[in-house]
């Protein structure tokens, strides 16, 4: 029973390893930002493997300089010319996934979302 548990925990880790996803809203309101009125707000997500609690990436790259370039690249691809990143949300599951044990310390899941507005002038 528990190698089940830890096998799907381990398949379903590694379904989203090196994925980046994309969220985006259009709707403003007719509300515009100090930088001007944005194109979307965007949402990018990236699921990594990291090594020793996320200090080098294994496996895609949920790091803060690796995260922001898959926010510009993605903005990019909408035809955006600016962005303004608002917010940055890094998680790290070293201990908090499967608690004090070796494997997470080792090799770590992380997950790393950045907020923000992109412009298209």
């Amino acid at each position: 029973m528990l190698i089940r548990f830890w096998s799907l925990c381990a398949i379903l880790i590694f379904l989203f390893v090196g994925c980046v996803t994309v969220d985006r809203g259009w709707n403003t309101s007719g509300l515009s930002t100090p930088g001007g009125r944005p194109a979307t707000f965007q949402a990018t997500t990236s699921y990594a493997l990291h090594l020793g609690c996320g200090y080098l990436p294994l496996w895609g790259d949920a790091s803060m300089e690796g995260s922001v370039k898959a926010f510009t690249e993605k903005a990019r691809e909408t035809g955006a010319s600016r962005y303004e990143i608002s917010s940055v949300d890094a998680e790290n599951y070293c201990m908090g996934l499967l608690g004090v044990i070796v494997i997470p310390i080792i090799i770590t899941p992380m997950k790393t979302t950045v907020y923000g507005h992109t412009y298209s002038r």
